[in-house]
């Protein structure tokens, strides 16, 4: 029995699907929203990091190669409770995104709204790190959670 195999036709089948697919990402409203997943996706994984260190070492990864650490108003060590509670307070907007990918519309069927949506939460984000960046001793993860950054 001899199978005779068409390998140009189904080359140009393939090349045809991956084209449909590629003209679909290319709309501006696919493109936002991709955008959004691979920023708001990248930090996923820091944000479980963050979330282990704070309640491993009650300080984070960070702090301590950095010559710094968190104290409460009374200029104790924080607890690894208010620890995560910082974290998470930190990390939110990015869990958002990612929750908002997840339970979301497909990236080429997400309509304007999700997409603002999607993009708010990740304005927040980067609003938040502006300010820590303007105000190092004390961000609105610090005011919120009650916690000091000082020198070590």
């Amino acid at each position: 029995m001899l199978i005779v195999f068409n390998a140009g036709a189904t080359v140009a089948g393939l090349i045809d699907d991956t084209d449909v697919g590629l003209q679909k990402l290319m709309a501006p409203r696919a493109l936002a929203s991709v955008t959004v997943g691979l920023f708001g996706g990248t930090f996923v994984v820091v944000a479980v990091f963050a979330a282990v260190g704070a309640l491993l070492f009650g300080n984070g990864f960070t702090f301590r190669p950095c010559g710094a650490a968190l104290v409460n108003r009374k200029g104790q060590p924080i607890s690894r409770i208010r620890a995560l509670a910082r974290a998470a307070i930190v990390w939110s907007p990015i869990v958002a995104i990612a929750i908002a990918l997840k339970v979301g519309p497909e990236i080429q069927e997400a309509s304007i709204g999700w997409i603002a949506l999607e993009v708010a939460l990740l304005a927040v984000f980067i609003a938040a790190a502006g300010w820590a960046v303007a105000r190092p001793s004390r961000g609105i993860q610090d005011r919120l959670a009650g916690t000091w950054i000082v020198p070590r």
